[in-house]
C-alpha cells in the first residue's frame, strides 16, 4: 500500500495567508488613523492671530457635569520684557537653573467673571517654532499660580455648579477685567515671537510680539 503524502499546513491555508497580510495592513492603518485623529482633536491648530497691543477674542464651548457653556475671553498683549525670579514662601527669590532666564508676559484679560477661566494655558514659541509652556509644578507646588492668567487671590469659579458659582463669590469674584503678569523661565538665548493662549484646543490666540 502507498503512503499518501498529506499537503502542509502552510498549503492548505495558502490562500487564507495570501489574504492575511492585506487584512493586518488595513487594520493596522485604521488604527493608526483613530490615533492620528486623537491627537489632531487635543493639538493646537486653529490660531487666531493678532499682534501685541491689540485685543483678540477667543470663545469656546466646553462640556460640565450641568451641560455645555460657552465662554468668551479677550486678551491683549501689553509685552514681553525681562522678568524678576519669582519669590518662595521665605521671600527669596528662587535659584534660576544655568543657562536659563526669565522674562514676563503682560495680559490684559476681559472676561465674565462666572466663567471658569483657570484652565488658561500661556506658551512662548521663538522663530524656529521651538516653544515654552507655562509650568506651575516647574518650581515645586505653590511657588507660582495654578492658573497663568487668573488673579490668584480672586481666580473666580471653578466650574459651572450652583455650589462652584457660590464659593466664587463667597471669596470675592473675579474682576470683569484685569492685568496680569505671567513668570516665564526659558533659554538664555530664547527671544519669544509669539504669545501663545488657550482654554481648550484646537482653538488658540496666537499674539505676535513687537
Amino acid at each position: 500500500m502507498t503512503a499518501t503524502n498529506r499537503p502542509s499546513w502552510a498549503q492548505r491555508n495558502k490562500w487564507g495567508l495570501i489574504l492575511l497580510l492585506p487584512a493586518l495592513v488595513l487594520a493596522l492603518a485604521a488604527a493608526s488613523s483613530r490615533v492620528q485623529l486623537f491627537w489632531w482633536g487635543a493639538d493646537l491648530h486653529q490660531p487666531i492671530s493678532g499682534t501685541q497691543g491689540r485685543p483678540l477674542v477667543l470663545t469656546d464651548t466646553f462640556h460640565a457635569p450641568e451641560g455645555y457653556f460657552k465662554r468668551s475671553v479677550e486678551v491683549t498683549l501689553q509685552g514681553v520684557s525681562p522678568g524678576q525670579a519669582p519669590l518662595t514662601s521665605l521671600g527669596k527669590p528662587v535659584d534660576t537653573p544655568s543657562g536659563s532666564k526669565w522674562v514676563s508676559v503682560a495680559l490684559h484679560i476681559k472676561a465674565d467673571p462666572k466663567s471658569p477661566l483657570s484652565v488658561c494655558q500661556v506658551a512662548l514659541r521663538d522663530g524656529q517654532g521651538r516653544q515654552a509652556d507655562y509650568d506651575p509644578t516647574l518650581l515645586g507646588m505653590g511657588t507660582l499660580r495654578s492658573s497663568p492668567c487668573v488673579p490668584e487671590d480672586h481666580p473666580g469659579p471653578s466650574g459651572m455648579s450652583a455650589e462652584e458659582q457660590a464659593e466664587a463669590e463667597t471669596e470675592g469674584p473675579r474682576p470683569a477685567e484685569y492685568d496680569i503678569d505671567v513668570p516665564m523661565l526659558v533659554a538664555d538665548r530664547f527671544e519669544a515671537k509669539h504669545v501663545l493662549f488657550w482654554l481648550n484646543p484646537p482653538k488658540y490666540l496666537k499674539i505676535s510680539v513687537r
